[in-house]
């Protein structure tokens, strides 16, 4: 197995979904909006990759210049405000 030698910190989550909610997440992260993925670019996140299994979310991304900087990032972009706030019905909080 080749281990990927580029540079960067890799980050892997956990998210879990409200039950049935599959589907819907589905759909919304077939067409991610391109504004979106262009902030994703800015803040030195590569390589995102995301499954889902039933109701389990797990992702993994490579960030350029470490999570901290990527997080901080993006929290200021309004892009990410709106993505977020379009999907957060489908998440379970507890």
């Amino acid at each position: 197995m080749k281990r990927d030698s580029a540079p960067g910190e890799y980050v892997q989550f956990v998210y879990y979904l409200k039950p049935g909610a599959g589907p819907e997440y589905d759909r919304c992260h077939a067409e991610v909006w391109p504004e979106l993925i262009e902030k994703l670019g800015e803040a030195g996140i590569e390589d995102y990759r995301i499954w889902r299994h039933g109701d389990v979310i797990v992702g993994r991304m490579r960030t350029r210049n470490g999570i901290a900087a990527a997080s901080a990032f993006m929290a200021a972009t309004e892009v990410q405000k709106a993505w977020t706030a379009s999907l957060l019905h489908l998440f379970d909080r507890s």
